[in-house]
């Protein structure tokens, strides 16, 4: 009997505890979740207000390494280093067509307290690190992927549907414990335990990577100068036009002296 009521005491402690990592754990996540979401719209509205005019400064840069490769042949280093430049810009257009097609992001991200308290319970219901069991483990990575990309869509009301699923699910999931079965769940508890102070760690860890990433913190200047009447973004734009115009200059300069040259080759060979 005394066995019986240590083990109940000791599954009361650990149901305690549990419910607070929950709550810990659903509170980074949300944290996570909303820092990483307003980064990808601000990611994406970088592209759209600077990302064109980098695309057409790259162009110029690859065009003006070409020539100048063109008219030093003797120098295998401008060679070499008009590749770079031509894989570099070829790899950053690929990822401004990948945002001009995300739309989704479009806007801003203002989610309302009721939408991420919705979140909130929706984690502490299906989080993978609420089960031990590696098939239904896998089954909530899915669902937390979906509940995800709903919250960065800022799509409230799917939300709330796919909460109204989620509650059938948790009660499909209840057990009945009893004496008979308490070591088990004591087992189960624990590791549950384990796994949400690891899986808060990570979350930690990420949330710093994201905090200190040059996105953030390019965002985190943007609305600094915003609070003082400027525009960021539509500063830097109009320094890459002046760019744009120094490098189209230098440009036709390069392209001068090519066809120079080659008039020159011409009236050589006759």
């Amino acid at each position: 009997m005394n066995k019986i009521i240590t083990e109940q005491e000791t599954f009361q402690r650990q149901q305690e505890e549990l419910f607070q990592l929950e709550n810990k754990l659903a509170a980074y996540e949300l944290k996570f979740a909303t820092l990483n979401t307003h980064l990808e719209y601000f990611r994406a509205e970088v592209f759209r207000v600077v990302g064109s005019l980098y695309v057409e400064l790259d162009t110029l840069k690859v065009e003006i390494a070409e020539y100048s490769a063109l008219l030093h042949p003797d120098i295998l280093e401008l060679r070499k280093e008009a590749k770079i430049i031509k894989n570099e810009a070829t790899a950053f257009q690929a990822i401004q067509n990948n945002y001009q097609i995300k739309q989704e992001f479009y806007g801003s991200f203002q989610p309302s307290e009721q939408f991420q308290q919705l979140y909130l319970r929706i984690i502490k219901i299906v989080h993978p690190e609420l089960t031990t069991d590696a098939q239904e483990r896998q089954f909530r990575r899915e669902i937390i992927t979906e509940i995800n990309q709903i919250y960065q869509r800022g799509d409230e009301e799917q939300m709330k549907e796919l909460f109204k699923a989620i509650l059938e699910f948790a009660d499909f999931q209840k057990e009945i414990i009893s004496e008979a079965n308490l070591p088990s769940h004591l087992v189960k508890i624990n590791q549950q335990i384990v796994g949400i102070k690891q899986r808060i760690d990570e979350v930690k860890k990420q949330l710093h990577a994201l905090k200190t990433s040059s996105l953030a913190i390019l965002r985190y200047d943007s609305i600094k100068l915003a609070q003082q009447g400027k525009d960021l973004l539509a500063e830097t734009a109009a320094e890459l036009k002046q760019e744009i115009t120094r490098q189209k200059a230098y440009l036709n300069e390069l392209i001068s002296q090519a066809k120079s040259r080659l008039e020159n080759l011409i009236v050589i060979g006759y």
